[in-house]
């Protein structure tokens, strides 16, 4: 049995980094807009840079005076996740209170992102298939299980950083065929959940106003719908985001609370279809783990820590190599 200490205070509003979706089709002033944002959430003495993928085309903004200069990082392929964590890293280690992203579509149509990870994936799990003589008809869905999975370990890492994080994402016209009759949309070049990681959407035309599409209740009061994006409304919410108050209240003492672990099992070929079914759809909430794991309560018992280790990084890594060689999980 091992036990958790808990600390309980008060809720103080503290200054926390913000992260933001710039999005819109080419040309309608994302990477100008997250500058003048950018430079808005760190103030006129604030670092701020842009991690560029687009040809540089950041720097024609190098002397504007609103921006104010910023810091430039050119980023070549490939656009792994592994190497856009590294890029992110370095600007990091190069004092950038604030990241813009220029484009982060590219860390899934690019060279070396989520698209062509899945097309080598198809290779791999096909040879496999083909060597170890088993049915191929699941790799559809396998294919996208180890690149959505390095790509949510890159959006975890970016949103943990010290530092705001502005990701641009590019617009393109699809064709929805879901709608009768098939419509052309607008659609951001991006997977599809990505987006949701990050607490302010923004989305441009081609006039350059913004639509503020998601923005938590604490910021609304700043924003101004229909309209450019300015340091003004980056300085504004950079200004709602410090504490209210100095006072720093006392933690209130409790009791650590002991937390059971149960024995390890192995698992059944029934428990390594729910992971694979898990990990191909991405990811389940931990009560839905819970949930699914009580369902094959038979020849399972999980206890909520071990659910705990199933969903982080460390847990992952130990069932795509244990899935891999067949092997039991535990």
């Amino acid at each position: 049995m091992t036990t958790t200490p808990f600390i309980i205070a008060d809720a103080v509003r503290q200054n926390a980094p913000v992260t933001a979706a710039f999005i819109g089709p080419s040309g309608s002033g994302k990477t100008y807009s997250a500058l003048l944002f950018a430079r808005g959430l760190v103030g006129p003495g604030g670092r701020i840079g842009v991690i560029d993928t687009e040809g540089k085309r950041s720097l024609i903004y190098a002397d504007d005076p609103k921006i104010g200069g910023f810091r430039h990082l050119q980023m070549p392929p490939p656009y792994s996740p592994e190497n856009c964590s590294a890029a992110f890293d370095a600007a990091i280690a190069d004092g950038w209170q604030a990241i813009i992203f220029d484009s982060a579509s590219l860390e899934h149509d690019g060279e070396g992102g989520l698209l062509e990870m899945a097309e080598l994936e198809v290779e791999r799990l096909e040879a496999e298939a083909a060597k170890r003589g088993r049915d191929n008809r699941a790799v559809s869905q396998q294919k996208w299980t180890m690149p959505k999975l390095r790509h949510r370990r890159w959006l975890n890492h970016i949103t943990g950083l010290p530092a705001h994080v502005i990701l641009t994402f590019r617009q393109v016209l699809t064709t929805d065929f879901s709608a009768k009759p098939p419509t052309t949309i607008l659609s951001e070049v991006c997977e599809k959940n990505t987006k949701f990681a990050l607490e302010l959407h923004v989305a441009f035309g081609a006039d350059h106003k913004a639509t503020w599409t998601r923005v938590p209740e604490p910021f609304r009061p700043f924003v101004k719908q229909n309209a450019p994006v300015t340091v003004e409304i980056g300085a504004a919410i950079a200004g709602g985001l410090g504490p209210v108050s100095s006072a720093k209240p006392e933690p209130a003492p409790i009791q650590s609370r002991p937390i059971s672990v149960a024995a390890p099992v192995a698992a059944s070929p029934d428990m390594v279809r729910l992971v694979r079914d898990w990990m191909a759809r991405e990811y389940l909430e931990e009560d839905e783990l819970s949930e699914a794991f009580a369902r094959l309560g038979k020849t399972l018992t999980w206890s909520v820590a071990q659910c705990d280790w199933l969903l982080s990084d460390a847990g992952q890594r130990k069932i795509l190599s244990l899935i891999e060689k067949d092997q039991p999980l535990i």
